[in-house]
């Protein structure tokens, strides 16, 4: 499954900006490795966080701006089940630089 996602917040700053377009992927279509964007849920919130470590039965997954941050420093690891999406591509504001690639 594609997704299209926008960034809600800093948490991920300055890897990702409030209001960027990401593209994403099922997990089932690109695996989660240590280093790739997720998306998960967590209650009614979706959850953007970098991917560090497998933990058991799950990810620990933190913010790159970890002051603005509520990650598993907080809530434990991600379990697999919650993650829906893995980031491939941030599309606005591609135009701005040549980073809109993520590394995958």
């Amino acid at each position: 499954m594609l997704y299209l996602l926008r960034v809600k917040g800093d948490s991920m700053a300055p890897t990702l900006e409030d209001g960027h377009a990401l593209l994403a992927l099922s997990p089932r279509l690109i695996p989660v490795k240590p280093g790739r964007i997720i998306a998960f849920r967590r209650g009614n919130d979706l959850y953007l966080k970098r991917a560090l470590t497998r933990e058991g039965d799950g990810w620990f997954a933190v913010g790159d701006n970890p002051s603005r941050s509520t990650d598993s420093r907080r809530f434990g690891p991600v379990p697999d089940s919650a993650i829906r999406a893995v980031v491939i591509l941030r599309l606005v504001p591609l135009f701005l630089n040549w980073r809109g690639l993520l590394p995958i």
